[in-house]
């Protein structure tokens, strides 16, 4: 019986907490400007209008620093396709932010896809 029950509220617990790790993505889009820091700070990405569905002004949010190797891709990537003006869709989250605030740390780029046509 408590085996049945530990069973049914990990399945529950699972299924709410699978929201918090979803991975959004916006339509294909291409990058208007990257605000890049000196220092550690998390680069800041704005796409075209509609870009980042729910994020900052629905076209932009800082670019996840959680492993360099694949940040340092991600951020080449993204210069390459401003350079030569490559369309993107964009893949990224929603962080846990104050109601009310819509700055530009509403969500953070976890990953981009580049095409070859704009």
């Amino acid at each position: 019986m408590k085996s049945k029950c530990f069973v049914k509220c990990l399945l529950i617990a699972m299924v709410m907490s699978s929201g918090a790790l979803a991975v959004e993505q916006g339509p294909n889009t291409t990058v208007e400007y990257i605000y890049s820091r000196t220092d550690t700070g998390k680069p800041f990405i704005n796409f075209a209008d509609g870009g980042m569905p729910g994020c900052y002004a629905n076209k932009g949010g800082y670019l996840s620093l959680v492993d360099e190797k694949g940040t340092d891709r991600t951020y080449s990537l993204l210069l390459s396709a401003f350079m030569s003006g490559k369309a993107v869709r964009v893949y990224y989250h929603f962080n846990t932010v104050e109601p009310g605030y819509s700055g530009w740390g509403l969500c953070d780029i976890e990953a981009v896809a580049i095409y070859g046509e704009s």
